[in-house]
């Protein structure tokens, strides 16, 4: 039967072990630098997401006001429906050709945000 290295050791070291255990991992969570390496991380990512959302904002916009111009003066909601999907289809037909090939990235593989499916056509039914 095989003994655990603990039960050979009196409480006292124990305590002592426990002690000393809980002083490193109080210096590894409560290091400063470790706590601004990931205030800064956070605020990076917080950054990046912000201005990709701006980005894909200000592309949906721009596609928006191509539509009501080429409207003009009649803005049924199925016209602009129609109208909407006609647009889709062309950015996709045009853009599937130059990026018919698999697409690989962190930006691909992790965050795939809207605009990389309006740019690439990939997953667009």
């Amino acid at each position: 039967m095989k003994l655990c290295w603990l039960q050979h050791i009196s409480i006292p070291v124990k305590m002592i072990l426990f002690m000393r255990l809980l002083r490193i991992i109080r210096s590894i969570v409560f290091n400063l630098h470790l706590l601004m390496f990931i205030n800064g991380f956070l605020i990076a990512f917080f950054v990046f997401f912000r201005m990709q959302a701006d980005h894909e904002n200000r592309i949906f916009l721009s596609i928006a006001k191509k539509i009501y111009a080429d409207a003009g003066g009649s803005l049924n909601e199925d016209t602009l429906l129609r109208k909407a999907v006609g647009t889709t289809h062309y950015l996709l037909t045009r853009r599937s050709e130059i990026f018919n090939g698999p697409t690989t990235g962190f930006e691909d593989e992790v965050i795939h945000p809207l605009s990389e499916d309006m740019m690439t056509a990939d997953e667009a039914c």
